[in-house]
C-alpha cells in the first residue's frame, strides 16, 4: 500500500495536504485495458519532487471495484503499479497498447546518466532536491550534446525502455496519434506531436544558433525593448525576437519482424543522431530523405504545420496538449487572432491543416470559425476523421461567456451549433469513439459533471445529458460509446480514477442509467488516519431574494459533536455549548466558483483542520449557476455580489449554532482580496486589488477591466471611480494580512504594497507578505508552507478566544517568524 507521510493526530494539516501525491488525469491506452497515470509528489525533507508514471490494470480495477462498498470505496482494486520513477517530466502517452512514450533530459557527450537500484535509468537523483537538480540541468545543457529532449519508450510487459529519437530542444505537450494502415502493410504507424519554442523561421534544428547570435547582439544588456502589447503575460516578459510555441510533429513505425528485416529506419542514440537499425518489435521515427549533409541525415524528419505564419499553439499561459488535436488526415488546433491585438481581445480562431498538403497553399492553416467570435477552446477531431468540434465564446473581450459546443463537417464545410440554449458553460469536450456524440465537462451549481451530447444529427439538436452527480470531474476517457476512464477528485480526496458505465434505456426519452466503480487511488489510506469534511451545501435568499449557494465544512471535532447530537448522544458539558471560530474563504475570478474539488492552494481542509468552521460562498458572478447570474457581476463589483455575501454571513451564524459569531475571519484573493465591510475580525488578502484604475494601467490583460467596467478608464470613469476600493480607505478599521507574489503580472504588487502603506499609515494592525518567486498564485511547496502558516498565525491571533480557551485544531509550527 502507498505509504503516505502525515502528521500525528487526526486532524489534517497544510504539510499534509502539500506532500500528498498530486495524481494527474489517468489515460487509457488504445484497447481500453490499462491507463498510465501521472504523478507528482513532494518530499519535504529532501525537498524534492518525485516525478512518476503508474500503471493501472482497468479491467482487472473493474473486478475487484465492482464489490465496493459505495463508489468511494478504493479498498478492494490492487495498488497502481509504478513503472516509471524519478523523471524530470510526467508527460507521457501510449504508443501502442502495451508501450509507453515519455520524455527524458538529453545526456551531454561524455556524461553518463544515473543508474538506479536496478540498472534503470534515473533522470533526477533520490539525493539532489529539486534546486540542485535544475543547478545539473543547467550545467549539463551548456555542454556539447546537453540541450534538447529524448522520446523514450517502455513495454509495460517486458520493461525493456529504448529512446525512440532526440530534438535538439525542450519539447512538451507530448501526445500519440493511432494510425489506420487498413491491408496495406502490416507495419503500426503513429504520430507523435508536441510543442516547442521556435523563432519565426519555425525550425527546431536552428533555435541554438539564433539564441547565440542574439546573446552576441546584446553584448552583455539584458534589455527589452517593445514597440506593441504584451511585452509580458501572467509571470513572464514576453521575448522580442519574433519566439513563440508552435505545434510540430514526426511519423513513427513499428515493423512486423519480416517488415523489418528490410527496414531502413532509423534510430536516434542516446547522445547524438547516428543512423542505426533499430531492434525489431521498437518504434522508430522517419528520418530525414532529402538531407544536405551527413548531419541532417540523421535527424528525425520533423514537419511543423504553423512554420512561417504568426500563430502560436498552444495558446498561453495555461495552454497545453488540449489546445490541439490529430487525425490521420488533419491537424485542428486554436490559436490567437493574428489580426488583433491580444491584450484586449479574447478571439481565438480555430484552424484547420491537411498534414500531407497537395500544394503550398493547401498548406496554409485554414479558419474554419466565423471570425467574430470570442476566444475558443477545446478543438477535437473525431475518431473518424469526418468531424471537428470546439468551443466557443460569442463575446471577444470577455473570457467568461457562456462556451458553445460547435461541430465543423470537414467534406461539407457545414458549421452548426450544438448545444442549443443550454445554460451550462461546459470547459472540455472528448468525442465518443464511435463519433455520434461528445462528452462535456461543465460545472454546474458548484460540482462538475460529465454530460453526454448527441451529435449524430444537425437538425435534431439534443440538451446535454448529466451522466454524474457529485465532485468534480477533471478528465475524461472514454474506452467506448458506454464507458468512461474518470478521474476526479473532491473537498476531501485527490484525484482518483473511476470507470463510468453508462446504460441506455428502452425508453428513449429516459436518461440514461449510470454506474460508478472505483479503479484506483494513491491515497486509499488517507481516511484512516485524517478526518476530513467531504463539505454540506446550503442555499439562502441572496441579493433582490435570488438562491445562492454555499458550502461549509466542519473541524473533526465539530462534526462529533454535531453527529452526538442528531443522535441524542450524551455529550461533553464542555462541548455541549461551545462555539468555534469561523473563517469564510472568498473566491476571486471575480467569475469562478467554489466546486467539490480539492486544491493544493485554497484547500478548505486546511481551516476546518485547524479548528475552524470553514465556510464558502458562490456569490454573484459565480459560474456554474446559469449565464445570467455569472454576467449580473458586470458594472456591479461591490453591489449585489457584496449583498450575496453578507446575507450568507448572516445566514450560517444563525442556521449553524456552532459558529461563534464574534470570531470571524475574511480570507479573499484577487477579486475579493478587499472587503473590510463585512465585519470580520481580520482579513487576509492575497494578491488583492486596490485600485481599478490601477489594475488597468498595469495589468497584461486589459480586456478584462475593460470589460467589467465598461471600457478604459477615460472611457467609463463613473463604474471605475464607482468601485475603486482605493476611494474608501478612509472607511478601512479592519486588521489584514496582506500577500503578494512579486512575478504577479496579472495584479502587480504595488496594488498589495499600497494597500500596505495605507494600512500602516492608518495606525491598522497588519502585516506584508512578499513571495520574489511567485506569480498570482503560491505553487512552490515551501513557499505554499509559509503561506499557510502565517495566514494561520494571523488568524489566530484575531480570532482568538477571550477566555483564553485553547483552539480544537493542531497547532501550527512555524519556520520563521
Amino acid at each position: 500500500m502507498t505509504s503516505l507521510k502525515l502528521s500525528p493526530g487526526s486532524n489534517i494539516t497544510p504539510k499534509d495536504i502539500l506532500g500528498l501525491p498530486r495524481p494527474d488525469a489517468g489515460v487509457a491506452n488504445p484497447s481500453g485495458s490499462l491507463a498510465l497515470w501521472p504523478s507528482t509528489e513532494f518530499d519535504f525533507d529532501k525537498r524534492r519532487t518525485e516525478r512518476s508514471i503508474f500503471l493501472v490494470d482497468i479491467e482487472g480495477a473493474k473486478q475487484a471495484g465492482a464489490s465496493a462498498k459505495s463508489s468511494e470505496d478504493f479498498s478492494g482494486p490492487a495498488e497502481p503499479k509504478k513503472v516509471l520513477h524519478s523523471l524530470a517530466s510526467t508527460d507521457a502517452a501510449w504508443l501502442d497498447d502495451r508501450t509507453i512514450a515519455f520524455l527524458r533530459p538529453a545526456v551531454p557527450k561524455d556524461e553518463f546518466a544515473v543508474k538506479g537500484e536496478h540498472g534503470e535509468r534515473v533522470d533526477h537523483p533520490k539525493d539532489l532536491s529539486d534546486d540542485e537538480f535544475s543547478k545539473k540541468a543547467k550545467e549539463w545543457s551548456e555542454k556539447e550534446g546537453g540541450k534538447g529532449t529524448e522520446v523514450w519508450a517502455k513495454d509495460v510487459d517486458t520493461e525493456e525502455e529504448y529512446c525512440v529519437g532526440k530534438f535538439p530542444v525542450s519539447i512538451g505537450d507530448l501526445t500519440i496519434t493511432h494510425l489506420s494502415n487498413g491491408d496495406k502493410s502490416s507495419k503500426e504507424e503513429a504520430i507523435l506531436a508536441f510543442s516547442a519554442t521556435v523563432f519565426p523561421d519555425g525550425d527546431i534544428f536552428t533555435v541554438h544558433d539564433q539564441e547565440k547570435k542574439l546573446e552576441e547582439k546584446a553584448a552583455g544588456s539584458d534589455a527589452l525593448v517593445y514597440d506593441e502589447l504584451f511585452v509580458r503575460h501572467w509571470d513572464e516578459w514576453k521575448p522580442t525576437a519574433g519566439q513563440k510555441k508552435q505545434l510540430h510533429f514526426v511519423r513513427l513505425s513499428r515493423a512486423s519482424d519480416a517488415d523489418q528485416a528490410g527496414s531502413n529506419q532509423s534510430e536516434a542514440s542516446l547522445e547524438e543522431f547516428e543512423l542505426v537499425e533499430p531492434p525489431k518489435g521498437r518504434w522508430s521515427m522517419q528520418m530525414q530523405t532529402s538531407a544536405a549533409s551527413e548531419e541532417t541525415a540523421a535527424r528525425p524528419e520533423v514537419f511543423s504545420p504553423l512554420k512561417g505564419t504568426p500563430l502560436e499553439c498552444p495558446v498561453g499561459p495555461f495552454g497545453g496538449a488540449s489546445d490541439f488535436s490529430f487525425s490521420a488526415k488533419h491537424l485542428l488546433f486554436h490559436a490567437k487572432d493574428p489580426h488583433l491585438n491580444p491584450a484586449w481581445h479574447t478571439r481565438t480562431q480555430v484552424y484547420l491543416v491537411p498534414l500531407s498538403p497537395r500544394t503550398a497553399a493547401d498548406a496554409e492553416p485554414r479558419a474554419i470559425t466565423v471570425g467574430t467570435q470570442g476566444a475558443c477552446s477545446s478543438p477535437v477531431l473525431s475518431p473518424d476523421g469526418k468531424r471537428a468540434a470546439w468551443l466557443e465564446m460569442r463575446e471577444d473581450g470577455y473570457e467568461a461567456d457562456r462556451n458553445r459546443v460547435m461541430i465543423f463537417e470537414i467534406e461539407s464545410g457545414k458549421r452548426w451549433e450544438a448545444s442549443g440554449e443550454w445554460d451550462r458553460s461546459p470547459s472540455k469536450i472528448v468525442w465518443a469513439p464511435k463519433s455520434d456524440k461528445l462528452f462535456l465537462e461543465a460545472e454546474d451549481q458548484a460540482h462538475v459533471k460529465v454530460f453526454e451530447l448527441d451529435v449524430s444529427s444537425s437538425t435534431s439538436l439534443k440538451e446535454p445529458v448529466p451522466l454524474t452527480t457529485e465532485h468534480a470531474v477533471a478528465h475524461v476517457s472514454p474506452l467506448s460509446n458506454s464507458s468512461l476512464l474518470l478521474t476526479w477528485n473532491s473537498h476531501s480526496a485527490p484525484n482518483q480514477l473511476s470507470l463510468l458505465s453508462v446504460s441506455k434505456s428502452d425508453n428513449s426519452s429516459a436518461p440514461p442509467s449510470t454506474s460508478l466503480t472505483p479503479l484506483a487511488s494513491l491515497t486509499k489510506n488517507l481516511h484512516e488516519s485524517k478526518s476530513l469534511s467531504r463539505g454540506e451545501e446550503f442555499w439562502f435568499a441572496g441579493d433582490k431574494g435570488h438562491p445562492v449557494h454555499g458550502w461549509i465544512l466542519f473541524p473533526p471535532e465539530v462534526e462529533k459533536v454535531r453527529s452526538a447530537k442528531q443522535k441524542g448522544e450524551l455529550l461533553d458539558p464542555q462541548l455541549k455549548d461551545k462555539k468555534w471560530p469561523m473563517a469564510v474563504l472568498l473566491h476571486g475570478g471575480p467569475q469562478s466558483a467554489w466546486t467539490d474539488s480539492w486544491s493544493t492552494r485554497w484547500n478548505p481542509n486546511t481551516w476546518a483542520g485547524h479548528g475552524y468552521i470553514t465556510v464558502l460562498i458562490n456569490r454573484t458572478g459565480s459560474t456554474g449557476f446559469g449565464q445570467a447570474f455569472c454576467d449580473a457581476i458586470k458594472h456591479d463589483w461591490g453591489g449585489a455580489p457584496f449583498r450575496d455575501i453578507v446575507a450568507g454571513v448572516e445566514f450560517v451564524k444563525k442556521t449553524f449554532g456552532e459558529i461563534d459569531p464574534e470570531r470571524t475571519a475574511g480570507c479573499g484573493a484577487s477579486y475579493a482580496g478587499h472587503n473590510d465591510q463585512l465585519g470580520f475580525k481580520c482579513l487576509v488578502n492575497h494578491d488583492g486589488a486596490f485600485s481599478t484604475s490601477t489594475i488597468w494601467a498595469a495589468t497584461e490583460e486589459l480586456y478584462f477591466p475593460e470589460r467589467e467596467f465598461g471600457g478604459t478608464p477615460w472611457e467609463s470613469p463613473e463604474i471605475y471611480q464607482k468601485w475603486d476600493p482605493s476611494k474608501h480607505v478612509q472607511n478601512w478599521k479592519t486588521p489584514m494580512l496582506v500577500i503578494h507574489g512579486s512575478k504577479d503580472y496579472r495584479l502587480t504588487e504595488s496594488e498589495s504594497l499600497a494597500a500596505f502603506n495605507v494600512l500602516q499609515r492608518q495606525g491598522i494592525p497588519s502585516r506584508l507578505l512578499v513571495f520574489p518567486s511567485e506569480n498570482h498564485f503560491v505553487l512552490n511547496p515551501s513557499n505554499a508552507i509559509k503561506w499557510n502558516e502565517e495566514i494561520l498565525r494571523f488568524i489566530d491571533e484575531w480570532t482568538a478566544p477571550a477566555d483564553g480557551e485553547e483552539k480544537s485544531g493542531y497547532d501550527v509550527k512555524y519556520a520563521s517568524q
